[in-house]
């Protein structure tokens, strides 16, 4: 609407304008063809030595009227002034020179003739009559090219939402009557299919990652068989066999999170004991960066998912938590539907607490449902899950 007002004002401005330029054309018009014809009377005295009849006069300096004569007390030969005088004529005045008389002068009472005055009246009216028209004409004009342009951006927005892929939006952006709608949904279509294939190649790597570990896993499981019929080596061998086991869970929770497949689970699965677990293991390497890892329970919390991504989520946060973090205590708070991990921010951090894990984390919340945040107060960093 706005857009349509600035529209509008322009149009009346040029009208009144032009209208303007016109009116001043008509009274220079009007001079000039009062200052021909007393010109023309001008030669025709020369030739005859007598005066015109009509509206123009012929006086010399003695009877020329005072209040013309105080007007014009400079003036040359052959130069023409307009003047208005003390009746309220308006008159042009064209002194001659005359080597026998003296000075003549011709004065052209042009009052009754001015048709431009006379005119003037009329001319507002029609000026306004035919600006009304043209700025309602516009008004309607532009009514109708606004609206077209957003009934066809509403349009257009519906098409891209209910799109099947990127070769249908082309196919309407072709359809498109504006050039720069048509332009916008291409390039919409050309981010569509470069978006799928990014995701089309996550995946791909994400299988292949997946796949490539299971080998190495399970030669790792084979030797831990061996260190198994060791008694002195039953710690050493817990300690590893629950890291495969973690790492074989990472990697199918990394092919699961580059597949389509929904979770679907009918086992449940307890968030305290998992949490409990992963403290117990990252327990030694907190230690090494002089932190300590604390467990506050408010209530048993218990899911139904797979055990392999829920283990994956939680251990991204804390292990990033230990990682990230500065000397002092590795706090988490678990309640029902809710659980946050918070560690000291480490001094000189440019991005505290930021690591790959928090991007991990945040892809596995969102795949389940859950609601990720993350925040920096109190001197700490904290991450929050929420079901």
């Amino acid at each position: 609407m706005a857009l349509t007002a600035r529209w509008l004002a322009y149009v009346s401005l040029s009208i009144i304008a032009i209208a303007g330029a016109a009116l001043v054309a008509l009274y220079i018009v009007e001079d000039r063809f009062i200052d021909q014809r007393l010109r023309s009377a001008a030669a025709q005295v020369d030739r005859q030595g007598e005066e015109q009849p009509g509206p123009i006069s012929a006086y010399d300096e003695l009877s020329l009227p005072l209040d013309i004569g105080a007007q014009i007390a400079d003036a040359q030969n052959g130069q023409i002034f307009e003047m208005r005088r003390a009746n309220g004529r308006y008159v042009h005045v064209l002194p001659i020179a005359d080597p026998g008389t003296g000075t003549k002068f011709l004065v052209y009472d042009a009052t009754d003739e001015l048709v431009v005055n006379d005119l003037l009246g009329n001319l507002v009216w029609a000026l306004a009559l035919f600006l009304l028209l043209i700025v309602g004409g516009a008004w309607i004009s532009l009514r109708r090219f606004f609206d077209g342009i957003a009934s066809d951006a509403e349009r257009l927005g519906d098409a891209m939402l209910n799109a099947r892929d990127a070769d249908s939006l082309r196919a309407t952006a072709g359809a498109e009557r504006f050039a720069e709608m048509a332009q916008f949904a291409r390039l919409h279509a050309d981010l569509w299919d470069t978006h799928l294939k990014t995701v089309q190649a996550e995946r791909e790597m994400l299988g292949y990652l997946s796949h490539e570990l299971r080998t190495p896993l399970q030669s790792a499981r084979n030797a831990l068989a061996l260190l198994e019929e060791d008694e002195a080596s039953r710690h050493v061998h817990g300690l590893l066999n629950r890291a495969i086991a973690r790492l074989t869970r990472a990697s199918n929770t990394a092919l699961w999170l580059g597949s389509d497949r929904i979770v679907q689970s009918d086992s449940a699965v307890s968030v305290d004991a998992v949490l409990g677990q992963l403290a117990a293991e990252f327990e030694p390497l907190a230690q090494r960066a002089g932190q300590e890892i604390t467990v506050a329970s408010e209530g048993e919390w218990v899911v139904n998912m797979p055990e392999d991504i829920l283990e994956t989520l939680l251990a991204s946060l804390l292990f990033n938590a230990v990682q990230h973090g500065g000397p002092g205590a590795v706090a988490i708070a678990l309640r029902p539907n809710h659980v946050r991990i918070s560690n000291p921010l480490r001094e000189n951090d440019a991005r505290p607490g930021f690591g790959m894990g928090i991007d991990i984390a945040g892809r596995l919340a969102a795949r389940i449902g859950w609601n990720f945040e993350t925040s920096i107060e109190g001197g700490a960093f904290h991450a929050s899950l929420t079901a």
